[in-house]
């Protein structure tokens, strides 16, 4: 088996290539922040690097962006493909960068694609545009004359060449940018994958050295060739995307230099507005992007983004190298396989509603993503479980505003199943980016979805913190939790896992429901209640016990228990690690270990089936739950190939690695499963109405954990209540990040652990999400006056820039909400106020129990022998 992965390796590269490291994808990973600003270039064996048009996520939609650098009056491409080629040398793939090494003629030039991660900036983390920046030194020690050129087409705002598009350049008195959208937008529509409802903004900061220009594609690249820059003009005459292709251009003339002294930078945005339609109660909800709140106009945010370029690629450095860091302590191949996943998991829609007066009400910021590589589904439940392990490790309260539109929507007046909803749309009404609802489910994926919901729900708080959620949809929870009691959970018949498998008597579907009733636990725990709590833990331990019994008897776990000779992976372990439950016996991993060690031996060359019954498919998202380096290993075979093509698949053949399903998918955040699995529970505060009940893990267990007596745990109890009453108003301090970093100011409401300190640019933009609650020169080639524009859409504003707009259409006003909805919950949370001092007494002291169980377990646990 190793010789044949190692001659695949060695077939699918490129003899030419010199590659950093041992990541070779079948896709480069460009522009990627949003379900629609998601570009990659082709690598597959046999394309020529980097003369490749960059592509949309699915690779049927050419995005026409081009690179180009001139030297001593001869040019080069460095990416696209319309001009003399060049000599790719080396390549390199981090958590937010894709850089190529290029040799054109005597210049050395860095192209970095830089897609921000931003986990102490909601603001920043919303927005939808990315870098790409040019650095070059000569090879030869001498002087050159250079200039670089970029330029996009308006093949970014619709799946239809034949669309007809418009497009305008604005001058503010700090960048100018090109903008194009559709003559005639659709809304919230999708033509193969692409909105139709976008606008594309490309951008550069001004300076003497610096011009621009629109028009005929072969022009504007031509006259760059000729002159080495741009003539300041605009192309007017409207028209089809495909007819005579409109580009976008920027030219920068660097004069004679050996080397640059600060990169030539670009910004590539797509911008939607609204962002998302969601069903209320009281009808359509438009929700815009996040950083709509803090910029106003996108032109602001273009000003900002371009003007903090330093502070981001710092931040991005900073941000990589404490990722990889923590990655290569496991193994280099799983620092690529974080660094490959890492945009593409991150790739959704953060946004908030509006209020009454048409204001953003930044408390109310909901998350979206797109059930990219396999449907439009918005929210599919599985897809979020299995990207959760990158939002826990990114900024866990991430992780709750994916839940929240689940979570609002079910607790509603509109919604009366007892059991979770596996969607966020009717798909036979709409698609992404609608978030209609799903008020009548199917009932196959009902013990899958219910209990992901809850294991998902204690992982949020457990992880973040906050437990707010968990009191205001607490009886929801209960209703997910009693369906899997009542539908006997142990023997499931007639459900689907994941997959839509739908063998009786799954193994690890019962698992996950038996792990999602003890999350229930967990929850009724930390908020007080201990009645439930009891239940739900014995009857997880029951459920358990059975399921041993059942599942456990061939040496290793089956798949289905009436097929002896069945196997599969058992990924849904991994929330009994997650949580902390310790519901499964350690037995049980080290005989699944030394199974799945054997099964790797004889598995085919891309990777181990996830299930037996299922022939020929490997699920990658599904494999790296299970946190072994054998398999690890296997997972990065098929990333590290390019022998076949598609955007890191989630499910592929076993045997060649052809993709099956799930290119793009943000499921791929499972990849960060062993990184979650560090992370430091925090203390748990469920908030409702002014009052607090706080489960504290980190102050108190430190000094008890040598084994206190009942009588002394019921003074120190005693203890902790008196303090509690003196600053029951207070909140206490949390653990040390998970990211060893400082932390930023944050309200008394909400702390969360931030990686970075507060952003140095001074601008007044919020730092934290703590809010969460759930002179033209004419052209050679001037085209003949247009005829009669279309009727305008609201003018970019510019905010009192005394710059020259041109043909100035821009995006309208970010949407107000067609209606002002009021959530009739049908959940009845109950409330604090009710409780007696002696609940609250004896909660402190049930949760000290658990925090000391919890603590001890923590110093007794050793992890997987690969990880030692």
């Amino acid at each position: 088996m190793l010789f044949d992965v190692l001659l695949l390796l060695c077939l699918g590269l490129p003899a030419f290539v010199i590659a950093q490291g041992s990541l070779w994808p079948a896709a480069l990973p460009l522009a990627v922040r949003s379900p629609y600003l998601n570009s990659y270039i082709n690598s597959v064996a046999g394309t020529t690097l980097p003369n490749q048009w960059p592509t949309f996520w699915n690779e049927n939609r050419i995005l026409g962006w081009s690179g180009w650098i001139r030297v001593d009056g001869t040019t080069y491409e460095l990416w696209g493909q319309s001009g003399t080629t060049t000599n790719l040398t080396n390549v390199e793939i981090t958590p937010t960068r894709t850089k190529l090494s290029i040799t054109a003629g005597t210049m050395n030039v860095n192209v970095t694609w830089l897609s921000p991660i931003e986990p102490s900036n909601i603001a920043l983390q919303s927005l939808p545009f990315s870098y790409i920046y040019l650095e070059a030194s000569s090879n030869d020690g001498a002087a050159h004359t250079i200039q670089f050129y970029s330029d996009i087409s308006c093949e970014w705002i619709s799946g239809d060449s034949a669309s007809l598009a418009r497009w305008n350049t604005t001058n503010s008195d700090s960048t100018t940018y090109h903008m194009c959208t559709r003559q005639s937008p659709q809304t919230a529509t999708e033509i193969g994958d692409l909105v139709e409802d976008a606008f594309v903004y490309y951008g550069t900061l001004n300076s003497d050295d610096a011009s621009f220009q629109t028009g005929n594609d072969t022009v504007v690249r031509g006259d760059f060739r000729t002159n080495g820059a741009l003539f300041n003009s605009v192309d007017t005459k409207f028209r089809a995307i495909n007819q005579n292709f409109v580009v976008l251009g920027h030219a920068v003339d660097l004069g004679s230099i050996s080397s640059t002294s600060s990169p030539v930078v670009f910004a590539l945005g797509l911008v939607r507005d609204p962002a998302i339609i969601m069903t209320t109660p009281s009808g359509n909800q438009t929700r815009s992007s996040y950083f709509f709140s803090e910029y106003g106009t996108v032109g602001d945010a273009i000003d900002f983004f371009l003007g903090d370029f330093d502070n981001a690629q710092q931040r991005a450095t900073d941000l990589d190298d404490k990722l990889l860091s923590d990655a290569k302590a496991v193994s280099t191949d799983y620092a690529d396989l974080v660094s490959l996943a890492a945009r593409q998991a991150l790739a959704v829609d953060i946004t908030v509603s509006h209020g009454s007066d048409g204001t953003f009400n930044t408390s109310d910021v909901m998350t979206f993503m797109r059930d990219t590589g396999n449907s439009r589904r918005t929210n599919p439940v599985e897809v979020i479980y299995a990207a959760f392990p990158a939002f826990l490790y990114f900024n866990a309260t991430w992780a709750g505003s994916l839940l929240a539109p689940l979570l609002k929507y079910q607790a509603s007046s509109l919604y009366s199943r007892s059991y979770a909803a596996p969607i966020l749309v009717r798909l036979q009404c709409a698609s992404y980016p609608y978030a209609a609802g799903n008020s009548n489910p199917n009932i196959f994926g009902a013990l899958e979805d219910s209990a992901d919901m809850l294991i998902m729900g204690w992982a949020h708080a457990r992880f973040s913190g906050d437990g707010s959620m968990l009191r205001e949809y607490y009886n929801l929870y209960k209703n997910f939790a009693g369906y899997m009691i009542s539908n006997n959970v142990v023997k499931p018949s007639g459900y689907s896992d994941a997959d839509g498998v739908d063998n009786a008597n799954m193994t690890n579907l019962a698992i996950k429901g038996i792990l999602g009733i003890k999350a229930m636990s967990e929850i009724s725990s930390a908020l007080g209640e201990h009645d439930d709590a009891s239940t739900y833990s014995e009857q997880a331990s029951s459920f358990y016990d059975q399921w041993k019994s059942l599942a456990d008897s061939q040496g290793h776990l089956v798949s289905t228990y009436n097929e002896l000779s069945s196997w599969a992976l058992i990924y849904n372990l991994f929330a009994d690690k997650l949580l902390g439950t310790k519901l499964v016996d350690n037995s049980i991993y080290t005989q699944q270990d030394s199974f799945y060690a054997s099964q790797a031996d004889v598995a085919g060359s891309h990777g181990l089936l996830y299930d037996s019954t299922v022939p020929d498919e490997v699920k990658s998202h599904w494999t790296i739950l299970l946190c072994r380096d054998t398999l690890i290993s296997l997972v990065h075979i098929q990333a590290a190939s390019n022998a076949s093509a598609g955007v890191f698949p989630t499910t592929y053949s076993a045997d060649n690695g052809t993709a099956i399903s799930g290119r793009a998918s943000p499921a791929q955040g499972a990849m960060f499963s062993v990184l979650a699995l560090n992370l430091h529970a925090q203390s748990v505060s469920a908030s409702l109405g002014g009052k607090s009940k706080k489960s504290n893990i980190g102050a108190i267990v430190g000094g008890v954990v040598g084994g206190l007596a009942a009588g002394a745990l019921a003074v120190l109890g005693f203890l902790l209540w008196r303090r509690r009453q003196r600053q029951k108003h207070e909140r206490a301090d949390l653990d040390e990040s998970a990211w060893a970093s400082k932390v930023a100011d944050y309200s008394p409401q909400q702390q969360i652990h931030n990686p970075y300190e507060n952003h140095p640019h001074g601008h007044t933009a919020s730092q934290s999400i703590s809010s969460m609650t759930y002179s033209s020169a004419p052209s050679a080639h001037a085209p003949a006056p247009p005829p009669p524009p279309p009727v305008p859409m609201q003018p970019a504003p510019q905010s009192g820039k005394s710059g020259l707009v041109h043909m100035a259409y821009g995006i309208p006003a970010p949407a107000t909400s067609t209606s002002h909805q009021t959530w009739t919950s049908s959940s009845g949370a109950s409330n604090p106020d009710t409780d007696h001092q002696s609940t609250q007494l004896r909660s402190e002291v049930e949760n000290l129990r658990r925090e000391m169980e919890e603590m001890r377990a923590r110093t007794q646990y050793e992890p997987p022998p690969q990880y030692a």
